[in-house]
């Protein structure tokens, strides 16, 4: 069974939100959808801290990855 929670941590002068769905798994892992949706999946025993600890950690990736997708748009517009 998974919950999910919407949870955000400031990253510089960004906030960085994210879906947050925890699970019976051994890795948390991240990532940033085509729609710039970024997704953690967590252990069941991970805190909140911990997640937040992990993000903010991968906070560059997170933010580059949302400009390439904003640019991305910007470029060739929206997905159809």
């Amino acid at each position: 069974m998974t919950t999910s929670t919407v949870r955000s941590v400031d990253y510089g002068n960004r906030r960085i939100t994210f879906q947050v769905s925890r699970a019976e798994t051994q890795r948390l892992r991240i990532s940033v959808t085509p729609d710039g949706v970024v997704s953690v999946r967590a252990p069941t025993y991970a805190s909140d801290e911990a997640v937040d600890s992990r993000v903010m950690r991968r906070g560059r990736w997170i933010v580059r990855q949302k400009e390439e997708i904003y640019e991305l748009r910007r470029l060739y517009g929206p997905k159809r």
